[in-house]
C-alpha cells in the first residue's frame, strides 16, 4: 500500500526501518487504514484569526493613532507660547526655567512618567555631561530632568537648512550650535565654552539610528575637556526610543528614566584618551541598556548633535 507520510503528528518519533520511514508510538506501527490522521490526507490548517481579535488590533492602532495626535496637539501650544516667553526674558536662567517647567508640563500632560536617579552625584562645576542619543525627545526628556539654574548648554550641530528657524530660540536657552561637519571649530568652541564655566550637555554618538545600539563616540568633547582638566559625567535614557521611535512621529506612552553615573577624570591626549573613549561607552551602554556597536554606516544618521571633531572612536579603533 503506498501513502504519503506528510509529517509526524506531536507524540510520533520517526525510526529508520527496512522499508524507509516508519512511524512509531510506544512501539507500535501504526496502520494507515486504521488511523485517519495518517491516510495521507494534509494535516488541517490553524484556524484564522476571529474577527474579535481584527477588531482588538484596529482598536489598539486606533487607540495609539488617537493619543499621538493628542501629544501633537498638546505640543504645539505649549510649545509656542514658552517659546515666545523664552525669546522675551533676558536672563538665562529664567528662560531655561520656562523650557523645564513647559517640557514637564508636556510629558504630565502626555502621560509619560519622568523619573530620574542619581542628580545629586553631578559635579558642583563645571563639567560636560554625555549622554545616548536616541530620539528626537532626548533633548526635551533633559530639559524636563535637569536643573535649570545653571542648567546646561547642548551641544548641537546645524546640517539641515530648516535648522535655522529653531537656532533662535537654541541660542536663546544658550545652547551651543556649532557650524557644519568638517569646519574644525567645534573643539574650539566647547574649549572656549568651558573656559567660561558653561556646563555642557553632549550626544558624544553625533546622531542616532533606527536601530538599537550604542554607537561609537566621537572624540571632540574628551579633547576639549582633557586640555582643561574638566570632568566628565555619564548618564543612560531610558524608553525614550520606544517613547518616539525615529521613523515615527507619533509618541507612544512610555515611561522614561534617566540614570546618572560615575564621574570620569579628564585624560591626556597623548596616552589616556581612547581608554578613557572606551570606559564612557561602557559606562553609557549599562546606564541606557544599549548595545555596543562598534561599526556604523555612513549614511542613514536620523539626527546629529555633539559632532565636534572629525575623528571618532570605538573602543578599539583609532583610525576612524
Amino acid at each position: 500500500m503506498l501513502f504519503t507520510v506528510v509529517g509526524p503528528r506531536p507524540g510520533l518519533a520517526v525510526r529508520p526501518g527496512r522499508w524507509g520511514d516508519v512511524l512509531s508510538t510506544g512501539g507500535g506501527v501504526i496502520n494507515p487504514m486504521k488511523d485517519p490522521a495518517h491516510s495521507g490526507a494534509l494535516p488541517p490548517m490553524p484556524a484564522a484569526a476571529s474577527s474579535g481579535d481584527f477588531i482588538s488590533i484596529r482598536a489598539r492602532r486606533a487607540c495609539a493613532m488617537l493619543y499621538g495626535l493628542y501629544a501633537w496637539f498638546l505640543f504645539v501650544p505649549v510649545f509656542l507660547l514658552a517659546g515666545a516667553l523664552i525669546m522675551l526674558l533676558r536672563r538665562l536662567t529664567s528662560r531655561r526655567s520656562v523650557a523645564r517647567s513647559a517640557c514637564r508640563l508636556l510629558f504630565r500632560g502626555a502621560g509619560m512618567p519622568l523619573h530620574a536617579t542619581g542628580l545629586d552625584t553631578l559635579p558642583p562645576g563645571t563639567h560636560v555631561l554625555l549622554v545616548n542619543h536616541s530620539s528626537f525627545l532626548d533633548a526635551l526628556v533633559l530639559l524636563a530632568l535637569l536643573p535649570s539654574n545653571p542648567g546646561y548648554a547642548f551641544v548641537v550641530r546645524q546640517q539641515f537648512d530648516s535648522q535655522r528657524l529653531l537656532c533662535p530660540l537654541l541660542r536663546a536657552l544658550g545652547t551651543l550650535v556649532l557650524g557644519p561637519p568638517g569646519s574644525g571649530r567645534g573643539t574650539k568652541a566647547m574649549r572656549l565654552a568651558l573656559r567660561h564655566g558653561t556646563r555642557l550637555l553632549v550626544f558624544p554618538e553625533g546622531g542616532f539610528r533606527p536601530e538599537p545600539g550604542l554607537r561609537p563616540f566621537h572624540s571632540g568633547a574628551f579633547v576639549a575637556v582633557s586640555q582643561l582638566n574638566v570632568p566628565i559625567a555619564t548618564a543612560g535614557l531610558r524608553g525614550v526610543r520606544r517613547a518616539l521611535p525615529s521613523r515615527s512621529w507619533l509618541p507612544r506612552r512610555t515611561a522614561i528614566d534617566l540614570e546618572i553615573g560615575p564621574v570620569l577624570r579628564p585624560a591626556p591626549i597623548d596616552g589616556g584618551l581612547l581608554g578613557q573613549v572606551a570606559q564612557a561607552r561602557r559606562c553609557i551602554a549599562l546606564l541606557s541598556g544599549e548595545l555596543l556597536v562598534e561599526q556604523v554606516p555612513p549614511a542613514g544618521l536620523v539626527g546629529s548633535a555633539g559632532v565636534t571633531h572629525e575623528q571618532s572612536f570605538s573602543s578599539g579603533d583609532t583610525t576612524r
